[in-house]
């Protein structure tokens, strides 16, 4: 009876007003001159997407703290999960203090902390080590002296940083920056931060490394060295300023060998209607990544961007766009871009707006899925007196099978006129009717990957992309290999278990 007084005390009216979380527990005292509440045994709290486990917990009213003891486990709606001796939360700040804590994201990647403190505007983290290995004795992992995760720009300065292989350490950097991702918009991450070895059309082969260092707070910078078959050797810098939570600033320099300058300036803009959780930054979850109508703005003044084998300067190029615009079942994406480019000596502009529009039209419990896509596409370049004009359907049929992951896609070319005089406008563009494959097979340690596209009346392919990964511990050395382009990249990703 206690109990049911206790709980009704608290969903009720405890002080007067609803407590800011949902709580269970096998015992419960409310205090009502020192406004306290004292629960133990079996605690169950609910607050914002998490779910809080814990022996004991003492919420303090007039401090706004919700402190948790004892086997702390906070899980979140995304996944992940924190494992804790002890959890403080300042309720009203988004602030708060965990101990001897261990993340675990829905990624594989595990995070062990003698001390997380969340700030206003930072995580620190202290004594610390990161790992994809959920296992006692890791394959590998790295630890540092403290951690900064800026939760303004997600920004990580890590110091004092060791990499141990089996045990042995075999790694050591005073000190590491990194950008952590780039959200919103689907924009690429303006940071590169693993080695890359591979061949292109345009570098034929190459190796470039980068190693992220701090040079003025709040900027992202970070230092690249590279060698290349066809361009030379490679070097320079790029700086990343995080302007506000929702747009950045980037400053690319490197000299190349043979071709000089490459680089340049990016702006990015985009702005989500989410809100911005701490506790979801401290799980490594992009808090703006939804569903909702995102606006993004970009503009790049960038000399040597390429397409496969395609070279050419944006001097520059500018995007508005839309994505998640939703309408009854249809999900919608539109921009309009325009700039001036110069490639192979020809200097002119292009003008272009796209659309494209996708709606489920069938789907299963057993995970067999048909979506209906339209896209157009309309170029202008006024220098040139040209226009291409493009329209073109699409059929997906996604089929789960023996642990296959299949989807295939029919598109249909339903218009198509006028030309572009930039060869980065038409490389691997759909001008045909095409079937396209994407199959993911994954048997025990092996992982392979098959993109097709079959264009139907030219009868040759557009793509063909093979993925192959074996799964080693918690490594998965890779290589894709693209026929048609003559691209190969080599890489290791790490990974859970």
């Amino acid at each position: 009876m206690q109990w049911v007084i206790g709980m009704l005390m608290l969903t009720v009216v405890a002080f007067g007003n609803p407590l800011p979380f949902d709580l269970e527990a096998d015992n419960i005292h409310v205090n009502r001159q020192q406004h306290t509440v004292v629960a133990s045994g079996n605690i169950q709290a609910a607050y914002r997407s998490f779910l809080i486990g814990s022996d004991t917990l003492r919420y303090i009213k007039s401090e706004e703290t919700a402190d948790f003891k004892g086997n702390v486990v906070l899980k979140n709606s995304h996944g992940h999960t924190l494992h804790a001796d002890t959890v403080l939360i300042r309720l009203n700040q988004d602030t708060g203090r965990v101990s001897r804590g261990m993340v675990k994201t829905k990624k594989g990647v595990v995070i062990r902390a003698d001390a997380i403190d969340i700030h206003p505007s930072t995580i620190d983290m202290r004594a610390c080590t990161l790992t994809t290995c959920t296992s006692s004795h890791p394959a590998w992992l790295v630890q540092s002296n403290d951690v900064t995760l800026s939760k303004k720009d997600r920004h990580i300065i890590a110091r004092h940083n060791t990499l141990y292989f089996q045990g042995v350490p075999i790694f050591y950097v005073p000190i590491y920056s990194q950008q952590v991702s780039t959200s919103g918009t689907s924009q690429k991450p303006n940071h590169q931060w693993v080695p890359e070895l591979g061949y292109n059309g345009i570098d034929h082969l190459f190796l470039n490394v980068y190693m992220g260092i701090p040079v003025v707070e709040n900027v992202a910078s970070q230092v690249g060295v590279g060698v290349s078959e066809e361009r030379g050797f490679r070097y320079g810098m790029s700086h990343t300023a995080t302007l506000t939570p929702y747009q950045s600033f980037t400053l690319k320099t490197y000299h190349v060998a043979k071709t000089g300058f490459e680089g340049g300036i990016q702006y990015r803009w985009y702005r989500s209607s989410s809100e911005q959780d701490p506790f979801l930054l401290l799980f490594g979850e992009d808090p703006t990544n939804n569903r909702t109508i995102e606006p993004y703005v970009s503009v790049d003044y960038l000399y040597d961007t390429y397409v496969h084998n395609v070279l050419y300067h944006a001097l520059p190029h500018v995007t508005l766009g839309l994505n998640h615009v939703s309408v009854e079942k249809i999900t919608m994406a539109t921009n309009v871009n325009g700039g001036y480019f110069e490639e192979n000596g020809y200097q002119g502009d292009r003008y272009q707006w796209a659309l494209a529009a996708e709606r489920p039209l069938f789907g299963t419990e057993t995970g067999i899925q048909v979506l209906g896509q339209l896209t157009a596409m309309s170029h202008h370049y006024l220098r040139a007196d040209q226009s291409w004009n493009r329209l073109y359907a699409g059929l997906t049929v996604r089929m789960p099978v023996f642990g296959l992951d299949n989807r295939v896609t029919y598109t249909n070319l339903l218009f198509n006129h006028g030309a572009s005089p930039f060869q980065f406008d038409t490389v691997n563009a759909i001008v045909d009717d095409e079937i396209g494959t994407l199959t993911t097979m994954q048997f025990g340690a092996l992982l392979l990957i098959l993109e097709t596209d079959y264009q139907i009346k030219k009868q040759s392919w557009r793509r063909f992309k093979t993925t192959l990964g074996w799964s080693f511990q918690c490594w998965r050395p890779m290589i894709s290999v693209d026929t048609i382009w003559k691209e190969f990249s080599v890489g290791v990703s790490i990974l859970g278990g």
